[in-house]
């Protein structure tokens, strides 16, 4: 429910990971080639939505290698569908090879600032956490399907999902990226869990629609934003879901919200904020000046929420706003939203004659709580040569030069 609330890419891995499971889950049931084929649309599809699919498929390939599904390497139209999954996969990886792979640039600096700071135990505690009022579905399914000899047949996917945890400890990753693995153990659980509740006392039958039930009452504030940011902060320490969940952001600071939750307001605050400023300055420098933010985030806030502010596109070299910025990239004064000061030795911030800090945001529950606006004002007859150098450098950097 929250992936799919808050639109995180996440929704793509559950998508396609259930997909490709349950085209191969179909083609053992009725050995029909459609099925083969659709696995390998399957396949090809997630790997191009998410590169984390091939954590995935690792775990599908260890899991049948552990199995008697292993015959399944002796027929040849697995490999007509891997060769699809392949070519529906080449145009992104020609792509990734002519910018000289940005995932890695990206993975690397990611793990830098934050995979660093992930540890297995957080990793672990993470899968029992993200699904907790339906815990006992997913641990039923998962049971069933690596002990039990009437489904042996689909043991794999138990290796599998083992197999995906595993790599992920061993990758530094998130918990939530495994959140793709669930709706099939989901899906035996609740088989199971039927077949079961067929010997319970009528009395009990209603347990497992009734626990979630109220437990998910309680805790659905967690799940989604209900309310505004402080009654939900007030909600949380109130319950006693602040202190047992600690709210650690990226920082590795407790903060009163969740992360998530903390971007998702604030943007157009901010940006009203820089339009007041904006329009403070006389029409002739407004004309020359150029928004630059630090990050794409602030970037995307401010084009989203500026035009109805008459607010001028903002730019940024962050991301793929750095492709975005129109060339030649010509201005005399420029306004930068970040959180901190250039760096002292910035060249390009160096060339102004003057500097004005003209606003900051105080929104305690903001994420970006503490943005800034500077003014840099008058650049000299050097500052195009030092904007284009830069800009050049840094697009070198994904470029596959001759």
């Amino acid at each position: 429910m929250r992936v799919f609330f808050l639109f995180q890419p996440g929704f793509l891995e559950i998508f396609y990971w259930t997909a490709i499971a349950y085209s191969f889950i179909r083609f053992q049931m009725h050995p029909s080639k459609k099925w083969l084929l659709l696995f390998g649309i399957c396949c090809g599809l997630g790997v191009i939505s998410k590169y984390t699919t091939l954590f995935f498929l690792s775990g599908i390939l260890v899991g049948l290698i552990l199995t008697k599904e292993r015959k399944i390497f002796l027929n040849p139209l697995l490999y007509i569908s891997a060769g699809v999954a392949i070519l529906m996969f080449l145009p992104n990886l020609y792509w990734q090879y002519n910018h000289r792979f940005p995932v890695i640039y990206h993975m690397k600096e990611l793990r830098e600032t934050q995979l660093v700071y992930l540890g297995t135990t957080d990793f672990l505690a993470g899968q029992f956490m993200m699904n907790f009022i339906v815990l006992f579905v997913w641990l039923s399914g998962l049971i069933t399907l690596l002990f039990t000899m009437k489904w042996a047949k689909f043991r794999w996917y138990g290796f599998g999902y083992l197999t995906v945890l595993v790599l992920f400890i061993l990758g530094s990753g998130k918990d939530y990226y495994t959140l793709g693995l669930y709706p099939i153990l989901f899906a035996f659980g609740a088989v199971s869990i039927e077949q079961w509740s067929r010997k319970w006392h009528p009395v009990l039958k209603p347990l497992p629609l009734v626990l979630p039930t109220i437990l998910g009452i309680f805790i659905i504030p967690l799940i989604l934003p209900i309310n505004k940011p402080e009654k939900l902060a007030a909600y949380f320490v109130k319950t006693g879901i602040k202190e047992a969940m600690g709210f650690k952001w990226e920082d590795q600071q407790n903060h009163p919200l969740p992360q998530d939750y903390a971007d998702m307001f604030g943007w157009k605050s901010l940006t009203e904020m820089v339009a007041k400023n904006f329009h403070s300055l006389p029409d002739s420098v407004q004309k020359e000046t150029i928004i630059y933010c630090r990050g794409y985030y602030s970037a995307g806030a401010l084009n989203f929420f500026g035009p109805e502010l008459n607010l001028p596109t903002a730019i940024s070299d962050n991301g793929s706003y750095l492709w975005w910025i129109p060339s030649p990239l010509k201005f005399k004064h420029l306004m930068l939203i970040s959180h901190s000061d250039p760096e002292p030795d910035d060249e390009v911030f160096n060339q102004f004659e003057k500097r004005i800090l003209m606003d900051s945001l105080q929104l305690p529950l903001f994420r970006e709580t503490g943005m800034k606006v500077r003014f840099f004002q008058n650049g000299n007859d050097s500052l195009s040569y030092y904007v284009t150098q830069s800009l050049e450098t840094q697009k070198d950097v994904f470029r596959r030069l001759p």
